[in-house]
C-alpha cells in the first residue's frame, strides 16, 4: 500500500521514515522481541479517559496507563519547569514594586490631606470611615492598573506567540500563551493582596492620627 502521510511535529528539513513493526525489527538486526515500551491505545468517546486503566493494570501491574491529559500535565511539570520559576521570579519581582510604588502614592495623598481628615474627625466621621476611605483608593489604584492591563497582556501575548510561532519546525496549531479561567482567578487574587498591603501604612497613619495637634498644627502653619 502506497500513501501520504503527514507529520505535524516533523521539522521542515526532517527525514521520517514510516515502516512497520515487522520491517523496523528487520532493519535492526532481526530482533524480534514483541515487548513495546510505549502502547497507545484510542478509546470509544462514550468512554472518555476514565474507563482505561482497570483491565489493563491487571494485565499488567508494572504496567503504567496515562490519558492524553495526564501525559501532557507530566511534560508541563517537567518540561516547563524553568518558564514556570522565572514567571514566578518576575511576578515576585512586579508585585513588589507595585507595593512600593502604590504605598509611597498613597502614604503622599494622605499626607497631603491630614488636615482635611483630621476636620473630618473633628465633625463626626468615625475612624473606620476614613479608614475605609483609603482603602478605597487603593483599590481603585490597583483595580484600575489590573483591568488595563487585561487587553495590553492580551496584545502583547498575541504578539510575542506571533514571533515564537515563526521559529522554523513550529506546527502551525501550536500557541505559547493560551489563556486559562485560573489565570484570571490568580490575577484578581494578587490584585487584592496588593491593594490591601500597600494600603496597611496609609491606614495606620489616618488610625492614628490626632484630630487636636493635627487641626492645631493646620491653623498655626
Amino acid at each position: 500500500m502506497i500513501g501520504v502521510a503527514q507529520f505535524p511535529f516533523d521539522t521542515p528539513n526532517g527525514n521520517t521514515l514510516a515502516t512497520s513493526l515487522d520491517r523496523l525489527a528487520a532493519a535492526c538486526g532481526g530482533n524480534e522481541s514483541d515487548e513495546a515500551d510505549v502502547i497507545m491505545v484510542a478509546s470509544q468517546e462514550t468512554a472518555g479517559p476514565g474507563g482505561r486503566g482497570g483491565g489493563r493494570r491487571e494485565a499488567a501491574s508494572e504496567l503504567k496507563v496515562l490519558s492524553n491529559a495526564e501525559a501532557v500535565n507530566r511534560f508541563e511539570q517537567g518540561g516547563f519547569t524553568y518558564f514556570r520559576q522565572i514567571s514566578t521570579v518576575l511576578t515576585t519581582v512586579t508585585l513588589s514594586f507595585a507595593v512600593l510604588l502604590i504605598t509611597v502614592l498613597l502614604t503622599v495623598s494622605v499626607n497631603q490631606r491630614l488636615g482635611e481628615i483630621a476636620a473630618l474627625r473633628a465633625l463626626g466621621f468615625s475612624r473606620w470611615r476614613v479608614v475605609a476611605d483609603v482603602l478605597c483608593e487603593s483599590v481603585l489604584i490597583v483595580g484600575g492598573g489590573g483591568l488595563l492591563s487585561l487587553p495590553l497582556g492580551a496584545l502583547l501575548a498575541a504578539g510575542l506567540d506571533r514571533i515564537l510561532k515563526r521559529i522554523p519546525g513550529i506546527p502551525a496549531d501550536v500557541h505559547f500563551f493560551v489563556f486559562e479561567p485560573s489565570a484570571l482567578q490568580v490575577h484578581v487574587l494578587l490584585l487584592a493582596a496588593t491593594a490591601v498591603i500597600a494600603a496597611l501604612y496609609p491606614i495606620r497613619i489616618v488610625a492614628r492620627l490626632p484630630i487636636a495637634a493635627t487641626l492645631r498644627d493646620e491653623v498655626i502653619g
